[in-house]
């Protein structure tokens, strides 16, 4: 299963959130989840969760970030 934002693949312990009010699956990887976890609550497995999954989201933010930090 992939992010429904980013398109990578998704960790055992992201492809269980649910949405708290409609228990709907939330479809997202931590890093797109946490721009709308504060509007969007959900159940999480704690026992499922790891350090990484098999692909990496990185936000542009991460990137420029990376880009300055090498840059001096």
């Amino acid at each position: 299963m992939r992010c429904i934002c980013c398109n990578v693949m998704l960790t055992s312990f992201e492809s269980t959130m649910r949405e708290v009010n409609s228990n709907r699956y939330v479809d997202m990887c931590e890093l797109c989840y946490s721009y709308i976890k504060d509007d969007v609550p959900v159940f999480m497995r704690e026992d499922l969760r790891s350090e990484t999954g098999m692909d990496i989201a990185i936000s542009k933010e991460d990137i420029n970030d990376i880009n300055n930090i090498n840059d001096h």
